[in-house]
């Protein structure tokens, strides 16, 4: 199934990759009538278990209201396999920035208390992240 800079994927093009994880990638896209830049996140695996666990995600993330927790925006299909289209955050990752930015006690506190509330939200409503880290 793999994928490739420029590839459609429905109204999607495929712009490069952001990251790749344990179960899936994530590609920075272009909803090409819309303009806008997104994130858009790839299972390797096309288990049904893995896929219907994905869709489990993708489903439990649109119901979030939070502003600390990304929406998912839309599903579509990659050969098959479900794939979650989120907004694109732009900039370093966490891990990337404490590489060369030393954040004040204020700073460190801040991002602290917004990883916290979103993950409280999720808890309150019997979701429960697995996969929480700096990256």
């Amino acid at each position: 199934m793999w994928l490739s800079s420029g590839q459609q994927i429905g109204h999607y093009s495929l712009d490069y990759l952001l990251g790749r994880g344990g179960m899936a990638e994530v590609w920075a896209a272009t909803h090409q009538i819309l303009r806008v830049k997104v994130a858009l996140k790839v299972l390797f695996s096309g288990h049904p278990v893995m896929q219907e666990r994905l869709l489990r995600e993708g489903r439990a993330q649109a119901a979030m209201d939070h502003p600390n927790i990304l929406p998912v925006r839309d599903i579509v299909n990659v050969n098959g396999a479900p794939g979650l289209v989120l907004p694109l955050i732009e900039g370093p990752s966490l891990d990337t920035l404490l590489e060369s930015y030393r954040p004040t006690r204020d700073e460190a506190v801040a991002v602290f208390q917004a990883i916290v509330e979103g993950v409280g939200h999720a808890h309150e409503r019997g979701l429960i992240h697995r996969d929480l880290k700096p990256g």
